[in-house]
């Protein structure tokens, strides 16, 4: 690693991932390249117009992440390392280009490729009630396979809840197994709730717990109960196993695919999701909007620019 041993402990012990470190690690090699010196946290206060310079040097997008970059290790050194006008020249520069970043995103519009891959809450529902006939139909009949089972609950997940990340459903177990899978996601079918300690964006050390609807409480409760299932989302074959982000994503895309046509994978649902909830609520609905982000896993920052480009509300 380029940066030292210190800085490295001081981000893992707040929570970032190696990947994350590794990332910070590389836009910090790349600027002390171009200063030409050793890296050292002492340049982070002396050269810091000469750092800003090198910055403003790189593309909008890249400004961006080569002065955060900077400013999180800048603004987690000892006192007798930073001085108050560089912790405002800093501060500044990294709200200026902020907000000319946010405009910039605010006005992309998503390419005719992004388009094919949006999808219309009525084209949902379609999707949603095909699924759900199959699931009613097979169970009055008692005819119910697992396939099928898997395929409502799949769909259901992303109608009742704000569509989170497949990682999230893929690590989750139920509350009798917590203590057998101490690291995976709960769900708690009494108090209808999934505490949620895996996620790509949740912090080491931090949990999320999700209110879960009373219809896919008592449909995730039938499932687990019929076929006896170790894991919320578990494969075809074996239902005490997980299943796979690829064979998630191919069923997923599949599901879709049979009943409009298109496939459609739980990202370009998260897209969706956003922008439709950007057009019916206005863009000054913020609180609406950070409850939401909070459920996803993203800032409101994500959901307003780069969700935008996707809202009928903004390009008409």
């Amino acid at each position: 690693m380029f940066i030292n041993d210190i800085t490295i402990q001081i981000l893992k012990n707040k929570g970032y991932k190696d990947s994350s470190i590794k990332t910070l690690d590389y836009n910090i090699k790349r600027i002390f390249k171009q200063l030409d010196v050793d890296y050292n946290t002492l340049r982070f206060k002396t050269d810091a117009e000469k750092i800003i310079n090198i910055i403003k040097t790189y593309p909008e997008k890249q400004q961006k992440s080569y002065i955060y970059a900077v400013k999180l290790i800048y603004d987690n050194l000892d006192k007798k390392f930073k001085t108050d006008a560089v912790t405002k020249l800093y501060n500044d520069y990294y709200t200026e280009i902020s907000e000319e970043y946010t405009n910039l995103l605010t006005m992309q519009e998503a390419t005719s490729q992004q388009l094919i891959k949006q999808i219309s809450p009525i084209e949902f529902n379609e999707v949603y009630e095909h699924y759900k006939t199959i699931y009613d139909v097979n169970t009055i009949t008692d005819d119910e396979n697992y396939i099928d089972s898997l395929k409502y609950l799949i769909i259901s997940l992303y109608k009742y809840i704000p569509p989170l990340r497949p990682q999230v459903y893929l690590n989750s177990t139920f509350e009798e197994f917590e203590e057998t899978y101490p690291d995976l996601n709960v769900i708690d079918l009494d108090s209808k709730t999934i505490l949620i300690k895996s996620a790509k964006t949740l912090k080491r050390g931090k949990t999320q717990v999700l209110q879960i609807p009373m219809p896919l409480i008592s449909l995730i409760s039938a499932i687990h109960d019929k076929y006896n299932t170790v894991y919320l989302i578990t494969q075809l074959s074996n239902v005490n196993e997980p299943m796979s982000n690829d064979n998630f994503s191919h069923i997923f895309s599949r599901m879709f695919f049979d009943v409009i046509g298109r496939e459609i994978s739980p990202n370009n649902i998260r897209n969706s999701f956003v922008s439709t909830l950007i057009d019916e609520k206005g863009l000054t609905n913020t609180d609406e909007r950070r409850k939401i982000a909070k459920i996803m896993g993203h800032s409101t920052l994500t959901q307003n620019n780069i969700y935008s480009k996707y809202s009928t509300l903004i390009h008409g």
